[in-house]
């Protein structure tokens, strides 16, 4: 995947709003992006969009060098275009999300495997050189600012260091500046400025493809006040809750 042709195809290839209508059953998680419309900030309307095409998809493959065979897997110089996605059970949706994938990519002749295990497969294969691709969940809004996200996340000297969400064997320069000089700016203009290049460079290179945002669910009886929603998702506030007299 050194190639951005093959990653932008693999992502032309994913329909997002039938995942997210199906799987997620709210067609409005289809990720357009990394970060979601609550994260204003860091959500961009302006961006290019990640939309299903498959026949741009096989396009792209056509230009990089991967041809179809017979069997309607692509190889190039001898190696076929297939790999294994790891993935965990403990969101049950992201092994049902992961067979959608598998599905998907055949169509452009890429031949994916699932492996369901541990989250820590992921770090492991990754810090070991086998991973193909890592298929795991963030919570991007657990630090108000995305910047904390991008940083542990993107820029980090040796990849192998990076947590089982992060990209793997990606740099760029000019990201890496961004960010470094986000962290000293002071100037909300300029910081805005940034935020929007480091989305986009995002969005143009796809060192990670971005498939569904979720979005939490919480049902309350009406026997209960005070009921709080963390959306950083870190306490439960139960010393607030009350019965109703």
């Amino acid at each position: 995947f050194s190639d951005v042709r093959t990653r932008r195809a693999l992502s032309l290839a994913i329909d997002r709003t039938a995942i997210a209508r199906t799987i997620m059953r709210n067609a409005e998680l289809a990720a357009t992006q990394l970060f979601p419309p609550v994260m204003p900030d860091w959500h961009f309307d302006d961006l290019p969009r990640y939309d299903y095409n498959v026949a741009a998809a096989e396009a792209l493959l056509d230009k990089a060098g991967w041809i179809k065979g017979a069997d309607g897997i692509r190889s190039k110089d001898g190696v076929r275009f297939a790999g294994t996605i790891h993935t965990f059970p403990n969101r049950p949706e992201m092994p049902v999300i992961a067979t959608a994938l598998q599905a998907m990519f055949k169509t452009v002749g890429y031949d994916l495997a699932i492996s369901v295990g541990e989250a820590s497969a992921i770090v492991e294969a990754k810090q070991n050189g086998t991973l193909d691709i890592g298929f795991s969940s963030r919570h991007l809004a657990i630090v108000p600012d995305g910047i904390a996200v991008i940083s542990s996340e993107f820029v980090v000297e040796d990849s192998r260091n990076q947590s089982d969400t992060g990209a793997m064997n990606w740099r760029n320069a000019e990201f890496d500046r961004l960010t470094d000089a986000y962290f000293a700016e002071t100037n909300e203009e300029i910081r805005a400025a940034s935020r929007h290049r480091l989305t986009e460079i995002l969005q143009e290179d796809l060192p990670v493809i971005p498939i569904v945002w979720y979005s939490q669910i919480f049902a309350v009886s009406d026997g209960l006040d005070g009921f709080v929603n963390d959306p950083f998702e870190q306490r439960l506030y139960l010393e607030r809750l009350s019965f109703k007299a």
